[in-house]
C-alpha cells in the first residue's frame, strides 16, 4: 500500500482514480467538462469500466468526445494490474453517474488533469507513474 496525498492506495485492487474539470479551452462548449479516468485492474475490469464510463455519460449528457481513442495504457508495480488512462469530454455532470454500478473503488482526485505550467510541464502520464511506479 502506498500513501499518497492522505489516501491509502491498494495496488493489489482494482480501482478508478478520477477528476471532473470545466473546460477552459475556448474552442470547446463552454458548458462542457473534462473527465480524467485512470482504471486500475486486470484487461477485463478496464473495458468493462471504460464501457460503462462512457455509456454513463452518453446517457446523462447524449455525447461523449473521447481523446485518446481507446485510451493510454500504462504499466503499474502490480504483476496482475495496469492502467488505462481515458479523458472524455462532455456536458454531463459527475453527481448524475451511478457511480453505485461501478463494481470498484473510486478515489476523486483532484491532481488529476493535464497541465503545463511556467517552470516545467508534467503531462498526467508522468504523474500517474509518480503514484503507481516505484
Amino acid at each position: 500500500m502506498k500513501q499518497r496525498f492522505g489516501k491509502k492506495i491498494d495496488l493489489s485492487k482494482p480501482h478508478l482514480r478520477w477528476n471532473h474539470r470545466i473546460s477552459d479551452k475556448d474552442y470547446w462548449d463552454a458548458q462542457s467538462g473534462e473527465f480524467y479516468f485512470a482504471i486500475i485492474g486486470d484487461r477485463k475490469q478496464r473495458e468493462e469500466a471504460r464501457d460503462f464510463l462512457v455509456q454513463e455519460l452518453n446517457r446523462i449528457a447524449g455525447s461523449v468526445e473521447e481523446f485518446l481513442q481507446g485510451g493510454y495504457k500504462f504499466k503499474t508495480d502490480s504483476p496482475k494490474m495496469n492502467g488505462l488512462l481515458l479523458i472524455l469530454q462532455s456536458p454531463a455532470k459527475p453527481e448524475l453517474i451511478n457511480w453505485h454500478k461501478l463494481k470498484m473503488k473510486r478515489i476523486r482526485d483532484l491532481r488529476l488533469y493535464e497541465r503545463v505550467t511556467k517552470r516545467s510541464y508534467q503531462n498526467i502520464i508522468s504523474y500517474l507513474e509518480s503514484i503507481y511506479c516505484s
